[in-house]
């Protein structure tokens, strides 16, 4: 049976489901809420808040299977995985077995799709090891919760892996593209990622004291299955210390008043990015140069070069 009790601040091994339900005695800010406090609205996080939206409903997606199965066989953490024994979905009898699967919460794979996490996983340890970093995962405490207070709100994180003895915490991020770490930040940064290293860092802080690094670990699921590592600069930690610490004071301003804004109510009036003006001011420098030159307009040009062939009627 699921333990149902509050948590306070502390350090816990709690199933995921638990903490994504957030098991805290108040209403906690996740890396995750944060994120959308800052680049959405309050409205936005207060609907992805299983305690504060009553009709909160997590949403299963196919796409994550694969990084949730390769989380699984890396930590040693999970409901399970359940292999379907097909190809792919296309058959009903698959797709039935696979539903079923995922209601009784393990994650659903097909054989090749098994296969491929498994070689995933062989190859990351491999490629750990040829990074100096060892296995963390083996000799880390994986999965840990932590729960804490600062500024004046609830938070939490959980930690992929916890490396106390060097001080390092991971988090295991599958790449649907290439793990090349600068191409990877860039397209993380909409997502938050400097405010979440921000926040997870100061959870060890407040939680163990002291500094702690924390790193991320980047791994294709798709062949070579590529393996980096790397970490927010400092640069990049001073912005995302400045988002968590907004976030958390708008997060302490809607608990304490109820109220969960959306957008403004106020008609905006947009303006565009640079570049749209810039690229119809070459366009419109061109077609005048062409006039100038050849006395027609650009248009006529171009109905002649792809004027069709023979009569239509």
């Amino acid at each position: 049976m699921l333990d149902t009790a509050f948590l306070g601040p502390g350090v816990y091994d709690i199933p995921a489901e638990r903490y994504h339900g957030d098991p805290c005695e108040q209403p906690s800010l996740s890396a995750g809420l944060a994120a959308t406090m800052i680049d959405a609205t309050p409205l936005h996080a207060w609907a992805a808040s299983p305690r504060l939206n009553p009709n909160f409903e997590p949403e299963p997606k196919t796409a994550f299977d694969i990084g949730s199965a390769a989380h699984e066989l890396m930590t040693g953490k999970g409901r399970g995985i359940h292999v379907v024994d097909a190809d792919d979905y296309r058959t009903k009898a698959a797709q039935a077995e696979r539903d079923a699967a995922r209601a009784e919460g393990y994650t659903p794979l097909t054989r090749p799709q098994h296969e491929q996490v498994m070689r995933m996983v062989r190859l990351a340890r491999v490629q750990m090891r040829a990074h100096g970093i060892g296995d963390p995962f083996e000799r880390g405490r994986n999965e840990i919760t932590l729960i804490w207070q600062q500024d004046g709100v609830t938070n939490r994180c959980m930690v992929d892996c916890l490396d106390e003895a060097n001080r390092v915490a991971y988090d295991l991020k599958t790449c649907a593209g290439v793990a090349d770490p600068d191409r990877w930040c860039r397209r993380s940064m909409d997502h938050g990622i400097d405010l979440r290293a921000a926040h997870y860092l100061d959870g060890l802080k407040v939680t163990f004291g002291g500094e702690w690094t924390y790193r991320f670990i980047l791994l294709e699921k798709e062949q070579p299955h590529c393996l980096s590592v790397c970490q927010m600069s400092e640069g990049a930690l001073f912005m995302g210390r400045k988002k968590i610490r907004r976030a958390r004071e708008m997060w302490r301003h809607c608990l304490s008043t109820g109220q969960w804004p959306g957008f403004s109510a106020q008609i905006a009036v947009v303006e565009p990015p640079a570049f749209h003006e810039a690229r119809w001011l070459e366009r419109e420098s061109m077609e005048a140069d062409h006039k100038r030159r050849t006395g027609d307009d650009i248009l006529t040009a171009a109905m002649n070069w792809q004027a069709p062939q023979g009569k239509t009627t």
